[in-house]
């Protein structure tokens, strides 16, 4: 049969400073093939920029002219006598690396002693427009401070660096007697006669045994002091600062936040060809180049409402990496302990920096808007109470071919795995495992109370899953949402007193587990809204650090209005204690979980406030009282106990400054735990969306009603609009098996490499010497003897 579709369409969204631009190009095609396009006007154009827009991954193309700029000006390079002029002292050594200290501005240089690359905690390359001396001290500086004067009611916090608080001034002529023989250095160098120990001062002692420095960082002249361990290991540095030796008792100064290197591996202009790895969403890269003038600010984790955080990108790994030179060096960071009371803040070369640079944000302590009312009024506060974790970063380098997004996913993979996060548990047999979601019913609001909607009975399950079954899909997991008398949408944590009868439920659990496949119930313990039945507002809905209830007033499309709640984390563990018993004399295997894994906020409770660690606390606690979870996009702390990943991103925040889409997350998950889609019934990307499931190795997952979606048009449910079995059977098969005909091939086996061989052409290696080509364009590539069809994909068998 032959079609023919002409549309170009060009939707333009905002949201706030993310404008994405979706593309719907001209094309013909015969059947469901491309290979044959009759190209016409514009479209190979089209096709290109949307190909090299952000929702690909990028072919690293850098010209030669570039590369020798960067290798001969731009690559840190400094003799002995240099460093002993800047005031560095080789203080720490190892098979690895040289590391060289200065202890005045804790600044330092690490060398590779294979390679002889050398990394910076400093700005390298400054120029004379960086003639402000407040700016070229937070340059020169490796430590950083924010504070609060209390006294101004404003709570606008201060940043003072080292070089800054000890008031230093530099020879800034120079033709200075001082610089004879380093004028090129001038930029850099102090009159030490100007460092004010009065005003600030730094104390180290090294241990050569532990390869470790121990400083006391004294800000001497706001009464701010803490202490920090700088280790050299074989991997780089790990930097941590003890919680109970952070000191400030000036009620005046008030220490907020801690910057450790914020300029390490940083690059000048667009002179380093290069990148920052982000952990959003799936996965970004910024690629250094144009000028962006942006600034970038997330927090690990997601938002804490209790300080009314309303950060877009969703960090769910706490990690970052800066690639200098694709293939030749890197560095990625992680934070081993506080992620959750810190953010990750990136500053782009433009008007206000000369550099691209990443850096963490330790927040010690926070400064909040303190509603006061439910109209949203209020004012600045400062939570005088500190963090509850201590600070605890790596900072570690890759060369070579290791030197990439997918080098630093590897080797973060490895730490997982050394941690016992990661086992190998994906959902496996000859086949990719579907996921299947089957909503049973749902209330309808009726004269009097409600009335039950019932959408897909226990029999209707069975017929839905066994027609999969006998369609050759052999590896489901089965997962039922409203399944409880309370209803489907909005009224979490559902009450266990089901719809059916428990032997109705047993039966359908038995013909489940009999096929070796697996039964999920769905539930939220720590949301819930005014429609909840099970929750008390007195004693479970939690306050904020306003001392208000998480309390949101929400409008659906339909104009019902409800309150939305956050639950104490006690409540949450009370709640699902309960239920597991009837969970398991059931016998489904386990619960899929939502807001447990992915959210967490700080509380106020009896008098006291109790920030994110504590909430993850119990959430950990409540893990461990389930053999087998579902997650829903879980971050970190719940991933060691997660049977499968959930929702996995398509996409990240879309900021204009992110060049790059990469698959982050499944580089690191592939082969030891299965992730799935968002369910499949709004794909609105078609065949590009089943291309993008090969290529990351992502698992399919829908949603179904036995009955027609209509029946929910007047319940809470109607958001799920499209879920009618009769119209998804046929498509969910053929779908699965496009997908599983590429994944099948590699169950049970991770990413070794990805590579983008050119414009919208992948091609992903994995441990079991399996390779698979994605062809994303609209036409037919050939490399060799191998042939991938257009928008198709090609399985190149070991």
């Amino acid at each position: 049969m032959f079609k023919k579709i002409k549309i170009l369409i060009t939707i333009v969204i905002l949201i706030g400073m993310t404008s994405i631009v979706l593309v719907a190009m001209e094309t013909n095609y015969t059947g469901t093939n491309n290979s044959d396009n009759s190209v016409n006007g514009n479209f190979p154009f089209v096709e290109n920029k949307f190909l090299e827009s952000s929702r690909f991954t990028q072919k690293q193309e850098v010209s030669a002219e570039k590369i020798n700029e960067y290798k001969n000006n731009f690559q840190i390079e400094y003799t002995e006598d240099e460093l002993d002029f800047l005031g560095y002292q080789k203080v720490l050594e190892n098979s690895s690396y040289i590391l060289y200290f200065d202890n005045d501005s804790y600044s330092i240089i690490l060398i590779d002693k294979d390679t002889g690359f050398t990394w910076s905690s400093r700005a390298e390359f400054q120029d004379d427009d960086e003639s402000n001396d407040l700016i070229r001290n937070q340059m020169n500086s490796g430590i950083w401070i924010d504070y609060v004067n209390t006294k101004n009611q404003q709570f606008q916090p201060t940043r003072s660096s080292v070089y800054q608080s000890a008031s230093v001034k530099y020879y800034l002529d120079r033709d200075a007697e001082a610089l004879e023989g380093f004028e090129h250095l001038y930029r850099y160098k102090i009159n030490n006669t100007t460092y004010n120990k009065t005003l600030m001062e730094i104390k180290s002692t090294v241990d050569n045994q532990k390869n470790e420095i121990t400083s006391s960082v004294n800000y001497k002249a706001l009464n701010i002091s803490f202490e920090i361990k700088l280790t050299l290991g074989e991997d780089g540095i790990n930097v941590f600062i003890d919680k109970d030796k952070i000191q400030d008792d000036n009620p005046t100064f008030q220490l907020t936040n801690i910057y450790v290197f914020p300029y390490l591996a940083s690059a000048r202009q667009d002179k380093v060809p290069g990148y920052f790895m982000i952990p959003d969403g799936v996965g970004t890269l910024v690629r250094f180049g144009k000028v962006t003038a942006r600034d970038f600010l997330a927090k690990f984790y997601g938002n804490d409402l209790g300080y009314n955080d309303n950060y877009l990108p969703q960090l769910s790994l706490p990690i970052y990496g800066v690639v200098h030179m694709e293939n030749e060096n890197a560095m990625y960071a992680v934070i081993n302990e506080g992620a959750e009371v810190s953010l990750l803040e990136g500053i782009f070369y433009g008007q206000s920096s000369s550099y691209f640079r990443m850096n963490t944000r330790y927040a010690v302590r926070q400064v909040y808007f303190n509603v006061i009312d439910r109209a949203g009024n209020g004012y600045r506060q400062l939570l005088k109470q500190k963090a509850s974790s201590n600070f605890d970063i790596s900072f570690n380098f890759l060369k070579d071919d290791k030197a990439n997004y997918v080098g630093i996913a590897k080797e973060y993979q490895k730490t997982l795995i050394e941690d016992e996060i990661l086992t190998k548990r994906e959902v496996a047999n000859e086949n990719i495992p579907l996921n299947v979601e089957y909503l049973m019913s749902e209330r309808e609001k009726s004269f009097f109370g409600t009335k039950k909607i019932t959408m897909s009975t226990t029999s209707e399950v069975s017929k839905m899953y066994n027609f999969f079954k006998d369609s050759g899909i052999n590896n489901q997991i089965v997962n039922l949402k409203g399944y409880s008398k309370s209803g489907n949408m909005n009224t979490t944590p559902y009450k266990l007193n089901l719809i059916e009868s428990k032997s109705n439920f047993k039966s359908l659990v038995n013909e489940v587990q009999g096929d070796d496949n697996s039964i999920f119930l769905t539930n939220d313990y720590t949301r819930a809204t005014s429609e909840s039945k099970r929750i008390s507002y007195g004693k479970d809905v939690a306050r904020n650090t306003s001392k208000l209830r998480y309390n949101f007033e929400t409008k659906d499309i339909n104009n019902n209005i409800y309150d939305r709640y956050i639950l104490y984390p006690q409540s949450s563990l009370k709640y699902i204690n309960q239920d597991n018993k009837k969970l398991s004399n059931i016998g489904f295997d386990g619960w899929s979980l939502d807001s447990e894994t992915n959210r967490s906020q700080t509380v106020y409770q009896s008098g006291k406030y109790y920030d994110r660690n504590h909430s993850i606390n119990i959430y950990q606690e409540m893990f461990d009282t389930v053999d087998k979870i579902q997650m829903y996009q879980p971050n970190l702390y719940a991933l060691k106990h997660a049977y499968t990943y959930l929702d996995l991103p398509i996409t990240n925040s879309q900021y204009d400054y992110y060049s790059d889409l990469i698959p982050l997350i499944p580089l690191i998950l592939k082969g030891y735990i299965s992730y799935f889609t968002p369910v499949l019934n709004y794909n609105a990307l078609g065949r590009e969306r089943l291309l993008t499931m090969v290529d990351f190795g992502t698992n399919p997952s829908y949603i179904l009603t036995y009955s027609p979606t209509y029946k929910m048009r007047h319940t809470m449910s109607f958001i799920e609009y499209s879920t009618t079995f009769s119209d998804y059977q046929y498509d969910i098969i053929n779908e699965y098996n496009y997908v599983n005909n590429a994944l099948k091939h590699v169950i049970n086996t991770d990413f070794i490499n990805r590579e983008v061989i050119e414009t919208g052409v992948v091609l992903n290696t994995y441990s079991n010497g399996v390779k698979i080509y994605i062809n994303y364009t609209s036409s037919n590539f050939n490399l060799g003897n191998i042939t991938v069809n257009a928008n198709d994909y090609k399985v190149v068998l070991k």
